[in-house]
């Protein structure tokens, strides 16, 4: 095992909101991330377990 790969961690930036939004300032995409960022964190985390298990069932398939 590779050491770090403990965990994995994903992160969204004010950039990220400006690349869907290109309309919006700077100063707009920080506040639009700031207004959805409980809700990104929730819904990311509640599909990441979702991705995980197809994941793992997709790499136990490949080892058999």
């Amino acid at each position: 095992m590779r050491q770090g790969a403990y965990t994995v961690v994903i992160k969204w930036s004010w950039e990220d909101v400006k690349t869907l939004r290109p309309e919006l300032s700077t100063q707009e995409s920080i506040l639009m991330l700031n207004n959805i960022g409980k809700e990104l964190h929730d819904r990311s985390v509640e599909l990441g377990w979702e991705v995980m298990e197809s994941l793992i069932q997709m790499t136990e398939e490949e080892n058999k």
